[in-house]
């Protein structure tokens, strides 16, 4: 488990190359937010299974968990809106434009995910376990392959049911 912690922070630290002096400011700016969209997207997924896991083991009450959620769907519209705006006022440009409606996409399944864990949190209904899984395999098979991370993900084991 330490292994498929660590390895993607190492792959972080390979992929930032060191800033030359000769790179310019916008192509250093775009660097920068890429590795650190990168990362946010990686622990935002994280994130979000580690609190339905929390959630479904019991160590999160509903209210609580219901509160993060919320917060969380609210964060990743706003990254999902501020990454447009560099599209909207022409910040980014050329083949830039590609990878930031890539990074959109990707916050806008995180929170599709969140959305799926959500409704099965207010509901108990177990039916949302499938939508929420649907939606996490989807999220994880985006930002995998813009991080260059192996694209299998576990299956979430249904708690609601007796195994």
């Amino acid at each position: 488990m330490k292994a498929k912690i660590i390895i993607p922070f190492i792959l972080m630290m390979v992929l930032i190359k060191p800033l030359k002096a000769q790179v310019d400011k916008e192509t250093a700016t775009l660097q920068i937010l890429a590795n650190i969209t990168g990362h946010d997207m990686y622990t935002s997924f994280v994130h979000l299974g580690t609190l339905a896991d929390a959630y479904m083991y019991k160590a999160y009450t509903q209210n609580f968990t219901l509160k993060l959620l919320n917060e969380y769907i609210d964060y990743l519209s706003i990254v999902t809106a501020e990454l447009g705006k560099l599209i909207e006022y022409g910040i980014i440009t050329g083949p830039d434009i590609q990878m930031v409606k890539l990074q959109m996409e990707a916050y806008i399944q995180l929170k599709n995910e969140a959305t799926e864990f959500k409704k099965y949190v207010e509901t108990g209904e177990s039916k949302y376990i499938e939508s929420y899984e649907t939606a996490r395999r989807l999220a994880w098979k985006n930002i995998a392959q813009m991080l260059g991370l192996p694209q299998d993900v576990d299956p979430v084991k249904d708690k609601t049911k007796k195994q």
